[in-house]
């Protein structure tokens, strides 16, 4: 009995250590591509820094990617569940019919900004709402000087731009990695 415990154990940190030499094996090469590209340090040192809040959060796993070969309603009832406290939290979802829902839901694609990054420009025409799962933001002045107010986790913007189909009115600069 306990070797089978300590087998599984074994094959579990054996897995774990694959998908972390694969994910530091892809670090390397797009540290080397971007290198051979002479990217400045500074900027290369982001992309870095980007993938280990990856690997440190997801463990490498992209969730956009990771539910896509399921049946239709297998992953909306998964959907559903990983983003029961959004469903709950945000008006648009709470008083939409089941269907608009179910809908509006698998339309989200998860997206990871690091920190200090314009995600919504001033000006532009808004094309999405942003739903913030984690991290904090700030809505900012265009020259991005003047900070309007602060974001954070349940929260979204973008709305009115997408809905009323006009310019947005301010920018949205991320303060910490978010996940939106």
């Amino acid at each position: 009995m306990y070797a089978i415990i300590i087998g599984n154990i074994a094959s579990l940190f054996s897995n774990l250590d694959a998908a972390k030499a694969k994910h530091w094996s892809r670090i390397e090469g797009v540290t080397q591509y971007l290198q051979s590209r002479h990217v400045p340090h500074e900027m290369s040192s982001k992309v870095r820094d980007y993938y280990e809040y990856m690997w440190a959060r997801h463990k490498g796993i992209r969730e956009d990617k990771m539910l896509y070969d399921l049946p239709g309603p297998l992953r909306l009832e998964i959907l559903l569940h990983l983003a029961k406290d959004l469903l709950e939290g945000v008006p648009l979802f709470k008083y939409s019919s089941p269907s608009l829902r179910n809908i509006l839901l698998e339309a989200l694609v998860p997206q990871i900004y690091p920190p200090n990054v314009i995600i919504a420009q001033k000006d532009e025409y808004g094309k999405e709402i942003f739903f913030i799962s984690k991290g904090r933001l700030e809505v900012v002045s265009e020259d991005g000087q003047q900070i309007h107010t602060e974001l954070e986790e349940g929260e979204y913007f973008g709305n009115v731009s997408l809905l009323l189909k006009e310019k947005r009115t301010a920018s949205v600069r991320t303060l910490t990695y978010c996940e939106i």
